[in-house]
Formats: structure tokens, C-alpha cells, sequence
């Protein structure tokens, strides 16, 4: 529900260890929770509209996804930028080694 929404998906989120996640109203909890006891159920609402924090795009089922790349996070991009930096080193490195040499 909306009261626990930012710790589910803090990021917008829309997928946690495999289950869809989306934020539902307390009347459309209640009315799950109901179906899944066996008792009356009361009439549901629909959500509320999302909020800015919260992501808007429904999740697409997962046969009809296409393989995309994985998005870049700040890790991978250190990571490369590093490496990047450790091969010009070497780089460097090796020829001033080759130039003192002749």
C-alpha cells in the first residue's frame, strides 16, 4: 500500500526476486486479503494515481521481453573508467621503458 510503497521500491522498482510489484490501495488489499480467506468481498477501488517517486511504466510480462543490455550503473562505469586509466599507464610505462632502452 501507499504507506509502505518507498520501502518496497525505493528506486521505482517494478520487480522483487521475480514477483510483480505495483502499490495498491488499502481497499484493493483488503479485498485480496478477503479473496484469499474466503470471506465476502468488499468492494475495491481502484489505486491511486502514482506519485512522482513512484514509476509509472506497468511491467511488461516476461514473454515478450527483449533481451536488452543491462543498464550501466555508477559501479560498472568506475570500474571502466579504471581500467581505462590503468591500461594508459601502462601504456605510458612501457614506452619510456622502450625509449631509454635505444
Amino acid at each position: 500500500t501507499a504507506a509502505y510503497a518507498g520501502e518496497w521500491a525505493p528506486n521505482g522498482e517494478t520487480e522483487w526476486n521475480g514477483y510483480t510489484i505495483q502499490q495498491i490501495s488499502q481497499m484493493e488489499l483488503d479485498a485480496i486479503l478477503a479473496e484469499a480467506r474466503g470471506e465476502e468481498l468488499p468492494v475495491a477501488t481502484a489505486s491511486p494515481a502514482p506519485t512522482a517517486a513512484q514509476q509509472t511504466n506497468a511491467p511488461v510480462p516476461e514473454e515478450t521481453m527483449v533481451d536488452t543490455a543491462p543498464a550501466m550503473g555508477i559501479e560498472t562505469i568506475l570500474l571502466i573508467a579504471i581500467g581505462t586509466v590503468a591500461v594508459a599507464v601502462a601504456v605510458v610505462v612501457i614506452a619510456r621503458k622502450r625509449k631509454v632502452e635505444k
